[in-house]
């Protein structure tokens, strides 16, 4: 089982936390020093506009633990970390000295996995293939990993560079695949590199409905990935005085680290270029997103709207 440890920073209010799907993170919400917490309840949505108890979802249920006896035990443990735990997390806690508050702090965690791409588009014979060893986001705790390959399931060679790059020779199929060292267990997929064929370059991605020609000059082939963008809000529902987040979510995972690019009623905004944006719930207006370089596929627009209701409209492409 793989842990990190996110800390909060006093005089900050957002963490931002990248962690590798299927291990475990930790995060420790910050409180004064002289505070002594009795209880605290971590979520990251609403239910009936009271804060709903992580350790009461059925999809966090055996993977969520936290305590609160002292300052130096407000913790949320988050084990074999899923997809559908990308979220911002708040906490509430108890003191021996008053009753409920609101931490002023959040937590806004992505999750991501390794995935191999094989580069370039099209390559002849004798020629450097590349593969590139990529997450979605930067990971928290370790921003500078040592890349781990394998060929065929074999230790192949480690080094700080994410890329390994190779000459082009007929023959048979290979697999590649690779990990980062301190999280050797959690490798990529692997991707079958077949050379068999002269006329064409065939790159097989397992374990995703993906499967790519890669052409020669002689013989054209086409690969075509398909997903849309649509901006997710938590907590779900929203009320009034409280932080709302938005989601840029695909039904796939992107590749090469994309920047994203959010725009409010229309216009695009200069910040944030990450994948989530949170706003203050008194706001009303429209936001969407867009993946840069990709601007004219952007998201349907979501609405956080009235003073009373705040309910989320999606709206319909």
């Amino acid at each position: 089982m793989t842990w990190h440890c996110v800390s909060g920073v006093l005089g900050q209010n957002t963490v931002m936390i990248c962690a590798l799907k299927e291990s475990s993170v930790e995060l420790t919400c910050p409180v004064p020093s002289w505070t002594q917490v009795t209880e605290i309840v971590w979520y990251n949505q609403r239910l009936n506009h009271k804060p709903y108890d992580l350790r009461l979802d059925p999809k966090y249920e055996g993977r969520v633990e936290y305590h609160g006896t002292t300052e130096k035990d407000c913790i949320l443990r988050i084990t074999d970390l899923r997809q559908s735990d990308i979220a911002t997390y708040y906490f509430r806690y108890k003191t021996d000295k008053s009753g409920w508050k609101f931490g002023s702090y959040r937590f806004t965690l992505s999750v991501t996995d390794l995935q191999v791409k094989v580069t370039p588009d099209t390559v002849a014979e004798g020629r450097s293939v590349t593969l590139t060893c990529s997450t979605t986001c930067t990971l928290t705790d370790n921003p500078n990993p040592t890349y781990i390959w394998y060929k065929n399931g074999e230790d192949l060679f480690s080094d700080s560079s994410p890329q390994y790059q190779y000459s082009v020779s007929r023959g048979g199929s290979d697999s590649y695949s690779c990990a980062l060292r301190g999280h050797d267990k959690l490798s990529s997929p692997k991707v079958t590199v077949d050379t068999s064929s002269l006329s064409c370059l065939s790159v097989t991605y397992s374990s995703r409905s993906i499967c790519s020609l890669i052409p020669s000059v002689d013989l054209p082939c086409t690969t075509i990935y398909h997903t849309d963008l649509q901006v997710k809000v938590t907590p779900d529902p929203v009320t009034e005085g409280s932080w709302v987040t938005f989601t840029c979510s695909t039904t796939c995972t992107l590749t090469d680290n994309p920047t994203y690019t959010w725009y409010r009623n229309g216009q695009s905004l200069s910040w944030p270029t990450s994948q989530q944006h949170s706003v203050w719930s008194s706001e009303t207006e429209s936001y969407s997103c867009a993946v840069k370089g990709h601007e004219d596929l952007r998201s349907p627009a979501v609405c956080v709207l009235g003073q009373n209701c705040w309910r989320v409209t999606y709206t319909k492409r």
